[in-house]
């Protein structure tokens, strides 16, 4: 009687132990990413290279930059305009891998036709944000909500 009452014991243990989710114990956590990039940037080393961004994570990982007007400058609302709202990216940036612990220098791109358009301004401001593969998933999420960059022709 003694010997049931321990196993039942441990067998209860063990099930606070686990958590109710029980796949949600085999999904690996999530990973933690630091970025910086310059805060101005000119618009032919843009073109020729990309906005390099330096990015350091916790794990091994997949990013990916996105770059995308900010939010009520004149260029984006006339990009909306010239595009009657059914708005098209803007960049062209590839998948990068992030080994652990390791800085890597990600970097952004634009398509020509938004170079072309850029360049009729003085200034554009970007918003640019880094994408970090999520687990056994087949998209990239945000890690942030995104850093501010001033291009200048």
């Amino acid at each position: 009687m003694r010997a049931t009452k321990t196993i039942a014991s441990a067998i209860a243990a063990g099930a606070v132990l686990l958590p109710a989710g029980g796949a949600a114990a085999l999904d690996p956590p999530p990973v933690h990413c630091g970025w910086q990039l310059p805060k101005t940037y000119r618009l032919n080393a843009l073109v020729r290279h990309g906005i390099p961004i330096k990015v350091t994570c916790d794990s091994a990982t997949k990013v990916s930059p996105l770059i995308m007007f900010k939010s009520g400058t004149r260029q984006d609302r006339k990009w909306s305009d010239i595009h009657n709202h059914g708005i098209p990216g803007i960049d062209k940036s590839g998948i990068f891998d992030a080994p652990a612990g390791q800085q890597i220098t990600a970097r952004a791109r634009l398509w020509k036709p938004v170079v072309k358009f850029v360049r009729r301004y003085r200034s554009t401001r970007f918003k640019v944000l880094i994408g970090a593969k999520v687990p056994n998933q087949a998209y990239y999420q945000s890690i942030d909500s995104g850093k501010t960059i001033k291009v200048v022709r």
